[in-house]
This record gives C-alpha cells, structure tokens and sequence, in this order.
C-alpha cells in the first residue's frame, strides 16, 4: 500500500504545474545555452572566413614583393625601376621631355563661350 502512495505522490508532483514550470525554466536556459554556442560558432565561421581571405591576399602580396625584390637585384631591373621613378639618363644618352600643349587657347574659349560680353553678363548672374 505504501509503494502505491509513493508512486500517486510521484505522479501527482510530476504532473503538477509546480514541475512543469521547473522544468520549462530549466528548458528555457538549456535553449539559452544552444543559442549562445550557436551564434559563437557562426561568428567564428565568419571569423575564419575572413581569415583565409586575408591570408590569401597576403600571400599573393608575398610573391608580389619576392617577384620585385628579385627583379630589383638584377641590374636591369634596378635600371628600369630608376627610370619609371625619375628622370635619369645613362652616360651619352640625351633626354627629350614633350610637353603638350594646352587644347584651348584663350581667344578660342571666350568666343566658344558666346564672346567677352557674355562672359561678363554670366560673372554677374544675369
């Protein structure tokens, strides 16, 4: 009779709202916990993927800096980076600088424009 007590009693607490509202709380923070480890991973997957793009890129820059440090031990390279960067010239060589002249000339701008009238009459808003 006793163990028949025991196991109403049991039953009646396990289905009372008292359990239920325990074990909702304890539900609630366990699914708490799972949301926090998930957003965790998806930022650290985030995370990572940025890495490898950065590790990436630097070592493309990498080989890009070993190319032109191997093109710059060469004598040749080193003389084609000094003339790209200044204007040097071997010995015997001569040195041509072109300029190119301006497109349009002052007479050519005030009557394409409308004349020297107009160009007054637009300075003053008119």
């Amino acid at each position: 009779m006793q163990e028949f007590k025991l196991r109403r009693r049991t039953k009646a607490f396990l289905y009372s709202p008292l359990a239920f509202f325990a074990l909702a709380f304890i539900l609630f923070f366990l699914v708490r916990a799972v949301w926090g480890v998930y957003k965790s991973q998806a930022r650290s997957s985030a995370e990572l993927e940025i890495a490898r793009k950065e590790a990436l890129f630097l070592d493309e820059r990498s080989e890009f800096l070993k190319d032109e440090i191997d093109a710059l031990s060469s004598p040749q390279g080193l003389e084609e980076e000094l003339r790209s960067k200044f204007p040097v010239v071997k010995e015997g060589e001569k040195m041509v600088i072109i300029v190119e002249p301006d497109e349009v000339a002052t007479s050519s701008l005030l009557s394409s424009q409308g004349g020297f009238w107009k160009s007054v009459k637009n300075f003053f808003g008119y």
